[in-house]
């Protein structure tokens, strides 16, 4: 029989990290999760759209984010022509009458994805205005599970109650 060494070192007790209890994850609802995601597009935009434009990161060949690309360079960076768009998920919205994608200067990019921006977080904030039930009605239209049946044979069905996509009992 072999004799350990133990150590009982004080730097050890006090960092160390200990395992969290695990805590039953809240379900967002369709709404909520998709005012999310596309604030979060909107704000990787505006950030990509800053290192080009304002800090000059631009890369060789432009690239595309999340919610606009360049479609006519130039060397003057600010005289660039970029189309802008906002998905809700995949699906591109209507932002001027029935376009989906609209050509700007490069210089009024950020002003645009900005203005979209404030216009989700006033969805967000006044969800019961007639443009956030709009934008909640694409939101349930892309939430739907692609699966026509659960992980347990059942099928789903869109609960307006809870704004969520549940099993059929």
């Amino acid at each position: 029989m072999t004799n350990l060494m133990k150590l009982n070192l004080t730097s050890i007790q006090e960092n160390k990290i200990q395992p969290r209890a695990k805590v039953a994850k809240l379900k967002e609802t369709v709404f909520d999760k998709y005012i999310r995601m596309t604030l979060e597009k909107l704000e990787t935009s505006i950030s990509d759209a800053n290192g080009r434009y304002v800090e000059g990161h631009a890369y060789a060949n432009a690239k595309p984010s999340q919610n606009w690309k360049v479609v006519k360079t130039n060397t003057n960076l600010l005289d660039e022509v970029v189309a802008v768009w906002l998905k809700v998920g995949i699906k591109k919205v209507a932002i001027d009458g029935d376009e989906t994608v609209v050509k700007v200067p490069a210089s009024a990019l950020i002003a645009v994805l900005e203005e979209f921006k404030a216009e989700i977080e006033s969805y967000r904030d006044n969800p019961t205005s007639d443009d956030a039930k709009a934008f909640q009605q694409v939101a349930i239209e892309m939430a739907k599970p692609k699966s026509r049946l659960s992980k347990n044979g059942k099928a789903f069905t869109y609960n307006s109650e809870t704004d969520m996509y549940e099993e059929v009992a």
